[in-house]
């Protein structure tokens, strides 16, 4: 057992070893120059069992030297090393043991199932399927070609598996560099077959994804380091570097020309399978990061250096104009020069300074404000101003936290490893004026640092609750029992509530006691915040419960504030429809009270690959949408439903339900029906400069890039009242669509 600095979880894995069924064993623990409690706990460990033996290094010599040494003072016919956090079954050495001594000399390594662990030692469950299916059943025995195409995330089972000590010797064990255990275990396999034992007996804790740990296993200089303290300051190369310790495994090994051809072969193209993406995004990443660190200087030193004022200002604004698809800035990057030109490149140049939030842009802001020139000074004012008045910084701006007595509104928010969007989140809800509200946020089983986020923002208006990881129904009905206000609204912890959203609906449910919720309109964005559509959901208010009640739903359920009574009185969500539960709960509202309409921004959502709605296969997703129409009709003609009545349909499954419809194709479906509204109400440009990000959005689909050239070739000409999209010459193929005003100047709904 090689370990630094794990007191944390050594207690628990030293005793799963001592409770092993199979005793013939020696216990070698390396502490590699620990600052916590491990020595104080190894030697504790070692003077009550014999079997343990515990040795210290004077200084951190790295992973790879460290693993290394325990297998040099072992003795034992077999051999395994123990990670120090992860925990075995008791079974786990008696089960090994025996199959390798059952089977001949030519297994040299065998090791079973595995089930994950939560850095907290909660249990989250076997490996999922999909992985093994990547490399393709079956898994005992695999084959060198297959082993080429396991995924790193699995090699850990094999790492830790019992290998005969003789097979090992003829290795070169972990070498100092990053993922050396991947060369180790095609050594082991180039030199006999694998055993696969299935039965979950191995457990792998998933360490808590703190700075630390990122900095430390998350980044190339960090894994080098890890692997070996002398290259932390060296610049690594690590996919380059185990591709050619891979090939060079294979020279070592005693085959013949031929397999060693075809072993070379499945090395190399494997390497670019299982490695190729993560290498990619991250020379993108590094490569992105690069880019917008020199933007950030070259960008403001021209800004400042110019004699010319207008070159840079207008290259700044033509290339903001074109990463945005921006038609005004364009326009004012080619502007005929004239002062009001001059005036309004300093005022477009003067905000995007102020939201740059770095130390270029604003001593540059300052040197502006305390210049000679009257235009930069009056440019640079505006923008500070205009800084502390936009929607974004009032977002970020402090308000008083104090924890009202009785809330008057309650927001339910279900959280599962959303890590990434969930401060965000709620820094719209906080951000919300002239309310006095709680927020419940339910972590439903979150793997990631979702909950150290939330506690990190230190609002006492925030509540963190537990839920059982059953699924967002029951998260989102864990949340309704915990809530103290008599109003209820829900934001997801990837979404958004605009501006003073539950300003006017509290106040409007508090003035209208007949009905029992209300809702209003939204829009969706992109994982990165950019808008993609503003969702048409009508543009007058209208009681909505008729339609409802017929199995009609016009906007999203995260748009309604609903009176606590009658959730409660409904009896919460139902987990049947796990994923559509929000759907299922609309139409069950317009049968239980009234609803009320109003056309007001209320709701924004994000689109992305991690939501449930993009992770749920399309098939079970149209299934559950459908049973919950039909549904509502039965209700509606014999006041109970199927479920109600304990006979559910079955879901669909297998590969009838296998297609999952990914937020790329979402989004370019959203911003070519935006494209397309645009140009039927004549803005021509614009609609082509949505259809451009439509198709960048993903370049490989040919039926968006063929939109995109109609939009730019055909004109739309009024007929009668109505616009008409001139294809063929062919009259009956004439497209007739009358317009209607959308929910805001840029799109129109058409009948």
């Amino acid at each position: 057992m090689p370990v630094h600095d794990g007191a944390v979880c050594l207690e628990e894995t030293l005793d799963s070893i001592q409770a092993q069924t199979f005793t013939d064993f020696e216990l070698i623990i390396s502490d590699n120059a620990s600052t916590d409690r491990t020595e104080e706990i190894c030697r504790a460990y070692a003077a009550r069992d014999d079997r343990i033996r515990y040795v210290r290094n004077q200084e951190n010599l790295g992973a790879s030297k460290n693993f290394n040494r325990t297998f040099e003072l072992s003795a034992g016919a077999y051999f395994k090393w123990a990670a120090h956090d992860d925990p075995l079954a008791p079974a786990y050495l008696q089960r090994c043991v025996d199959v390798l001594h059952d089977s001949p000399e030519s297994v040299v390594l065998c090791f079973p199932d595995r089930i994950l662990m939560a850095h907290d030692g909660r249990v989250i469950g076997p490996d999922p399927p999909v992985r093994w299916a990547e490399v393709g059943p079956p898994f005992d025995r695999i084959s060198y070609a297959r082993l080429m195409r396991v995924p790193g995330l699995l090699y850990p089972i094999l790492v830790f598996g019992l290998m005969r000590a003789d097979a090992l010797r003829k290795t070169r064990l972990i070498g100092a560099y990053s993922h050396a255990d991947l060369v180790l275990v095609q050594e082991m396999r180039l030199l006999g077959e694998f055993r696969h034992i299935p039965e979950p007996l191995f457990f792998t804790r998933l360490q808590e994804k703190t700075v630390e740990f990122v900095a430390s296993r998350r980044t190339w200089q960090g894994e080098a380091a890890w692997y070996d303290p002398a290259k932390r300051t060296r610049r690594p190369v690590p996919e380059a570097k185990l591709l050619w310790e891979r090939l060079a495994a294979v020279k070592r090994a005693k085959l013949g020309p031929a397999t060693k051809l075809w072993c070379y072969g499945c090395t190399f193209f494997g390497h670019l399978l299982t490695r190729g993406p993560g290498w990619a995004a991250g020379l993108a990443r590094a490569a992105k990061g690069a880019v917008r660190h020199y933007w950030e200087k070259c960008s403001v030193a021209a800004v400042r250096e110019s004699r010319n004022h207008q070159v840079p200002h207008r290259l700044w604004a033509l290339s903001s104009g074109l990463r945005h698809l921006d038609p005004h800035r364009i326009a004012l990057a080619v502007a005929a020069s004239s002062p009001s030109t001059q005036a309004a490149l300093l005022e477009f140049v003067a905000r995007r300074l102020s939201k740059r939030h770095d130390v270029h842009a604003e001593r540059l802001l300052t040197e502006w404000l305390n210049g000679a020139c009257e235009q930069r000074r009056t440019a640079a004012a505006r923008a500070l101003v205009g800084r502390r008045g936009t929607s974004t910084d009032t977002q970020n701006a402090p308000v008083e936290c104090r924890v009202p007595s009785q809330p008057s509104v309650s927001v339910i928010m279900p959280m599962r490893n959303a890590e990434r969007y969930v401060e965000e989140s709620l820094r719209s809800l906080l951000a919300q004026r002239d309310v006095d509200l709680e927020v419940v946020v339910v972590d439903d089983g979150s793997t990631d640092r979702s909950s150290a986020v939330v506690r990190a923002l230190k609002d006492p208006r925030i509540r963190l609750v537990q839920g059982r990881g059953e699924g967002i129904s029951a998260a989102l009905n864990i949340g309704l029992r915990a809530v103290r206000a008599p109003l209820v609204a829900r934001c997801d912890a990837d979404d958004l509530y605009p501006d003073q959203r539950l300003s006017w609906q509290v106040d409007w449910l508090m003035r209208h006691r007949d009905y029992g919720a209300v809702c209003g309109g939204f829009s969706t964005i992109d994982p990165r915040g950019r808008r993609v559509r503003e969702m048409d959901c009508g543009q007058d208010g209208a009681d909505i419960s008729e339609e409802l009640s017929s199995g009609i739903t016009r906007t999203h359920f995260s748009a309604f504030t609903t009176r606590r009574d009658v959730l409660e009185r409904l009896g919460g969500f139902r987990s049947y429809f796990d994923g559509c539960e929000d759907i299922d709960m609309q139409l069950r509202l317009g049968q239980a009270c009234r609803v009320r309409f109003e056309p007001r921004p209320c709701y924004v959502y994000r689109l992305h690959d991690a939501s449930i709605t993009h992770r749920r296969r399309s098939a079970e997703r149209d299934f559950f949408e459908a049973t919950a129409r039909r549904f509502a009709t039965q209700r509606r003609t014999g006041g109970r439903d199927d479920l109600d009545l304990g006979r559910p349909p079955t879901p669909p499954g297998g590969e009838a339900s296998a297609a999952v419809r990914s937020a790329r194709t979402h989004i370019q479906g959203m911003l070519i029906g935006r494209a397309w509204r645009l140009h039927q109400s004549g803005r021509v440009l614009a609609a082509s400069a949505i259809g451009l990000r439509a198709c960048l959005v993903r370049p490989g689909s040919l039926s968006t890039w063929k939109s995109l050239a109609a939009l730019v070739i055909k004109r739309p000409e009024k007929v009668s009242g109505r616009v008409c999209l001139k294809g063929p010459k062919n009259a009956s193929q004439q497209i007739f669509l009358t317009p209607f005003p959308g929910p805001d100047g840029d799109d129109t709904r058409c009948a």
